[in-house]
């Protein structure tokens, strides 16, 4: 049960941490990205929205883990 709830809370935390990284690709040109960005170009304009689609999917994927880890967990021997 303790498991679960650190599993929860990590799956969230790694969500918003690509929530974050979406947003910074869709309002940030490539030039004006962090170095250590994948896309980062020193002098292109262009907004990398490819880049922020995969992580605002990834950001997604990582909150439908944590739903489903947050889940009753029955038994297998158990019955509704």
């Amino acid at each position: 049960m303790h498991n679960q709830r650190i599993l929860t809370a990590v799956f969230i935390a790694i969500g918003l941490v690509f929530l974050f990284v979406a947003y910074i690709y869709t309002t940030h040109a490539a030039n004006t990205l962090p170095s250590y960005f994948p896309g980062y170009q020193t002098s292109s304009d262009h907004i990398h929205s490819k880049h922020a689609l995969a992580t605002f999917l990834l950001a997604i994927g990582s909150f439908v883990l944590a739903w489903f880890q947050s889940g009753p967990k029955n038994s297998p021997n158990q019955q509704d």
